[in-house]
């Protein structure tokens, strides 16, 4: 059994995190993939939207990370989400595209399986 506050699953490129959404539009799915970068999904209008996640800027006066400006519903293609949000995402030469889809795609499982659960279970 899982706890209902989070859960956490093992990635080879780190860990992929969940915890109930606080607010609309906050992080729901949270998959490091390097110190400075995270892809994210994030649940609002009745579905979830992959991003890029940054810490914040230092000296920007905001304590707040930052998302990218694009987001991606998770049910598109994984190659065509990593196109809609690479605009967003800060390469190093320690994560590479295929870093980038290992994380895209365990988001995409495990809101597949989140939003499964959810759908009203026909009456008899």
């Amino acid at each position: 059994m899982t706890s209902p506050v989070s859960d956490r699953v093992n990635a080879p490129i780190g860990e992929l995190v969940l915890t109930p959404p606080l607010t609309q539009g906050m992080w729901r799915y949270h998959v490091q993939v390097s110190a400075d970068e995270a892809i994210v999904g994030v649940s609002e209008d009745n579905t979830t939207y992959v991003t890029a996640l940054h810490p914040p800027v230092t000296g920007s006066g905001s304590a707040s990370a930052v998302y990218g400006d694009v987001k991606a519903e998770y049910t598109l293609p994984t190659e065509d989400i990593l196109e809609e949000i690479r605009v967003d995402l800060r390469p190093t030469a320690d994560v590479t595209d295929a870093d980038y889809l290992a994380a895209i795609t365990l988001i995409q499982e495990r809101a597949g399986q989140d939003w499964r659960t959810l759908e009203p279970t026909p009456r008899e």
